[in-house]
């Protein structure tokens, strides 16, 4: 069995057993069965060239097949968590998760990018960075899930400058085969999935057809006592493989995958992460489709060279209604804050590869063109607090002299207002019947952008002595993207707040109404003076408001936000990628690599809705620089990589407010940043029953340089010398798995992770994301031949951990309690 899913970073007493565990291994006398214990051979297919584990030089974990059957891997986010430096997060409102690799989420350590930094592939097909997530919601009928660590960009391009996860699933066969799984655990989570396979014309034409159905009620329960992060899952895949006995060397793979999900939220109070409680007044609802295609040719052309082809197609679309601030409902605002998102993206890829291998030569050339179409419209709905106006050119001056300084306590919100008028003035719109102390807004922004990328890129291995080979790689890409993009924001009508800063010509009657109304009864109603003062001024109030009601905006929001902002630019990125590599192989089972090579993420486009204007940021660039060390046992029986790796990110990309208006922000080329750490994996066969894993990884990051513009509203945040969220300094997992022959199997495993910052700049008031220990267990006996009956556990000791100390809001994430269930498996 190979196991090559585990974490990075160990207390001593698991390094030690790291560090002791080959020497054990080979210090254990050889026997006949050594062969029988040898670990199968992994093969890793994310670089485009088929490659044992061993031979892979880049720091990469594979989840096997066999894996997930024993360790009880329900989707992409269980994989990870038992990957060194790597994780998966739930970051803003909405379900928006991001996996993470070297510290890094997928859509960037700072925001405000159009584009990832690494990407989920399944059968060769892009899937979007906002169904992540979603696509490997149960890894049901996966064969293999790779997570490669590092640059990526030689031979995946754009999206790939941190890392890739590549994904396969199984694949048809020569023999009739069915397997089906159902399972039931806490918060009435089931589970039931099937597949079935064969052939449908013998030895040429054959099939696979899997599906899976998942609901949950999740673990958050909100105030009204519904379920908070619910989601409920279906899932279809179809594949056929065709190997014509007309035409001997092809073999043809066509795949096609649906998905409909809907999910809800996982964020909680913060006041009591423990009681799992949501809070906010919205509740969120994500749906998702996505569609996958992918039809992969394979020729071999002669015994040494393979042509490929690889046309991939998908689609996502994505609605989803969210709480806009992930906070309580507030009856003081005249709306409630949500967000609504509708988003549909599509991806094209046609790719041809020439693989070729001699005794002294081997690697591939290849070209790719690429399409990327997206259309997403996003509206929010928002408030912003008014602050009063001067009432004595209107004559009711003397109105608050009146009255006591109780009863204006009551017209004055807490906290007051952002403009600085004295406390004695007269004012009116501290009355919330009026104005409600905010102005109701809603944003409608549209944002569609086009990629087209043309590509050249090659590796070539040269195996200059029976020990050294040098290796030599390189990408051309050029990329046309047009962007597409508007916002326009209006004022909501649906309150006297937004009947009051328009032209309507009842508003003189309704002020008029509104003085004598609120304010003759604190003083009298019988004074029919301030009621004829009232009447006098209502026209003036009135002719005021428009006016005023846009100056409020200007100054809560910007002077140009309600201006309506439209934009189409076009950018074009020429990028060259080099990648170097020397491996020694000091023996067939020892080997050391060093290896450099460039890696890049394109610019963008976005637009300033308080200055009106759009603004245009350019790539950012990265040098990575690796060493790989690959060690196995003579016999097999333990294997031990690990991977040294330093990466300097120039240019980044970083968003900057340029003033104390929040939505006055930018994207801007101002930051450095430099990475480093190790990866590391041990597995050791003990015996032909038992069989135990390790992995450790350590990881340092660090912001080197900010060189935004100095008209940052506060200087002090300054990123310089910050860590990027979610980069634990160590993560790591140990354990072990059983397997006899009178059918009782069963696996466990231990999780550490330590803590991180939960935003930038880091602190802020918020609290860290918690370091955890987590253990997982699974045990199954066979009931009869080809069917398990099995028992499983995660978190078991339920320790309690903020996974986002700062989602949203003032709320947080917190990780997924003790959950125990049980399953039922079968296969043919």
């Amino acid at each position: 069995m190979n196991h090559r899913t585990r974490f990075s970073g160990v207390s001593l007493p698991v390094m030690a057993a790291i560090l002791a565990a080959p020497a054990i291994a080979q210090d254990a006398s050889p026997s006949d069965d050594d062969t029988a214990m040898e670990m199968d051979r992994v093969v890793v297919t994310g670089e485009k060239q088929n490659r044992s584990l061993q031979d892979t030089v880049t720091s990469v974990d594979v989840t096997t097949s066999e894996d997930i059957r024993r360790l009880n891997i329900v989707d992409l986010e269980d994989a990870l968590l038992r990957v060194g430096n790597a994780g998966f997060v739930t970051v803003g409102s909405g379900r928006n998760e991001q996996f993470t690799l070297r510290g890094v989420q997928s859509q960037g350590v700072t925001g405000g990018s159009n584009t990832p930094v690494s990407t989920l592939y399944i059968d060769g097909a892009v899937v979007p960075n906002q169904a992540a997530g979603a696509a490997i919601s149960n890894a049901w009928d996966v064969q293999q899930i790779e997570v490669l660590r590092g640059a990526q960009s030689t031979v995946q391009g754009r999206n790939s400058l941190i890392g890739a996860i590549v994904v396969t699933t199984m694949d048809p066969t020569d023999e009739f085969d069915w397997a089906g799984r159902f399972t039931y655990s806490e918060e009435d989570t089931l589970e039931v999935s099937g597949a079935v396979g064969g052939p449908i014309i013998p030895e040429q034409l054959g099939f696979r057809l899997s599906g899976q159905y998942t609901e949950s009620d999740g673990f958050v329960t909100r105030l009204d006592g519904s379920n908070g992060d619910a989601e409920d899952t279906l899932l279809f895949r179809g594949k056929l493989r065709f190997t014509p006995t007309a035409i001997p060397r092809l073999q043809a793979d066509l795949t096609g995958i649906y998905l409909d999900e809907t999910d809800g939220l996982s964020l909680v109070d913060a006041a009591d992460p423990g009681a799992r409680l949501q809070v906010t007044d919205v509740a969120t609802v994500t749906e998702r489709e996505l569609y996958l295609s992918s039809l992969f040719l394979t020729y071999d052309l002669t015994e040494s060279i393979d042509l490929v082809s690889l046309t991939t197609y998908s689609q996502l679309l994505t609605d989803e209604v969210s709480d806009f601030d992930g906070l309580p409902a507030d009856p003081s605002m005249p709306i409630t804050p949500m967000r609504f998102d509708d988003r549909e993206q599509e991806d094209f890829q046609q790719e041809f590869r020439i693989l070729f291998e001699t005794e002294r030569f081997s690697g591939l050339l290849g070209a790719l063109y690429a399409e990327r179409v997206s259309d997403d419209l996003t509206s929010v709905t928002q408030t912003f607090g008014i602050p009063p106006i001067d009432l004595a050119p209107f004559g009711l001056g003397g109105i608050y002299t009146s009255i006591t300084a109780d009863a204006t306590a009551a017209f004055n919100p807490p906290g007051g207002f952002p403009l600085n008028i004295p406390d004695d003035a007269p004012r009116l719109l501290t009355d919330p019947l009026i104005f409600g102390n905010s102005l109701p807004v809603q944003s409608d922004f549209t944002f569609a952008p086009e990629f087209e990328t043309w590509a050249a890129f090659g590796e070539i291995s040269f195996r200059a002595t029976d020990k050294l080979t040098l290796t030599g790689g390189f990408r051309y890409e050029r990329e046309e993207a047009d962007f597409g993009a508007s916002q326009v924001n209006i004022l909501v009508e649906e309150s006297d707040a937004a009947a009051l800063t328009t032209g309507n010509p009842a508003l003189p009657g309704v002020i008029e109404d509104i003085l004598l109304r609120e304010y003759t009864p604190i003083l009298g109603a019988s004074d029919a003076a301030l009621a004829a003062a009232a009447a006098a001024a209502a026209p003036d109030i009135a002719a005021t408001y428009p006016a005023f009601g846009q100056a409020v905006v200007g100054i809560l929001a910007g002077p140009n936000f309600l201006v309506p902002i439209a934009i189409d630019e076009t950018q074009v990125f020429d990028v060259f990628l080099p990648k170097g590599v020397i491996t020694y192989d000091f023996t067939d089972a020892i080997s050391l690599s060093a290896s450099v090579q460039r890696a890049y993420r394109p610019g963008g486009i976005g637009i300033n809705p308080v200055r009106g204007e759009p603004f245009i940021f350019d790539e950012e660039d990265s040098w990575n620089y690796e060493l790989a060390l690959r060690a196995q046992s003579p016999n097999g029986r333990w294997t031990f990589n690990a991977n040294a790796f330093f990466i300097d990110w120039q240019d980044q990309q970083l968003e900057v407010t340029l003033s104390p208006t929040p939505q006055d922000t930018e994207v801007v080329n101002a930051g450095e940043s430099q990475l480093y750490g190790l990866e590391a994996t041990l597995d050791v066969a003990v015996n032909e029953n038992w069989d135990v894993f390790a992995t450790l990884g350590l990881l340092e990051t660090e912001i080197t340089e900010d060189d935004r513009p100095e008209v940052i509203a506060d200087p002090s945040l300054s990123l310089v010398g910050n860590s990027f969220p979610f980069a634990p300094t160590y993560t790591a997992t140990v354990g072990a798995n059983f397997e006899y022959d009178f059918g009782l199997s069963g696996t466990v495993d231990v999780n550490f992770s330590d803590g991180s910052e939960p935003l930038l700049p880091n602190g802020q008031g918020f609290p860290e994301n918690d370091s955890r220990v987590l253990v997982n267990f699974r045990l199954g006996y066979e009931i009869f031949d080809n069917t398990d009956l099995f028992v499983f556990g995660s978190n078991i000791f339920d320790d309690t951990f903020l996974a986002n100390a700062a989602a949203a809001g003032g709320g947080v994430v917190v990780g997924d309690p003790q959950v125990f269930g049980i399953g039922l498996q079968f296969r043919r």
